[in-house]
């Protein structure tokens, strides 16, 4: 039961204070892709890290896409960025092939099966 070409979720957690944000983290569903969900513009307030808000974020989509019947999230980290790299891995997302968007890019794959 996929949803319409281009539909997206952005979804805001908060931490603990409840007051502060975690971070927001967006889940996309790229048009002419039917088995994958994009995971983009994820990103955690200093104030909110060191407390599992990622690994919170990027479940929240993970279960959006598979409430959607995808078989994966997909994603890029921005080259240098090797933080958020070992952030995903943490979470399961592994490299993937293909060609970044941006320069030194590196692609990675979460399944859902």
């Amino acid at each position: 039961m996929a949803g319409p070409a281009g539909q997206s979720r952005l979804g805001q957690l908060r931490g603990a204070a409840r007051r502060r944000p975690g971070g927001p983290g967006g889940g996309y569903l790229p048009e002419g892709e039917q088995d994958a969900a994009e995971l983009f513009s994820m990103w955690v307030s200093p104030a909110a890290r060191g407390r599992r808000i990622a690994e919170q974020l990027v479940g929240a989509v993970a279960g959006w896409a598979r409430d959607l019947g995808r078989a994966e999230v997909v994603l890029e980290v921005t080259a240098g960025n090797d933080t958020a790299a070992r952030v995903y891995e943490r979470c399961g997302f592994a490299p993937r092939a293909g060609v970044p968007h941006t320069p030194g890019g590196a692609l990675m794959r979460l399944p859902l099966g």
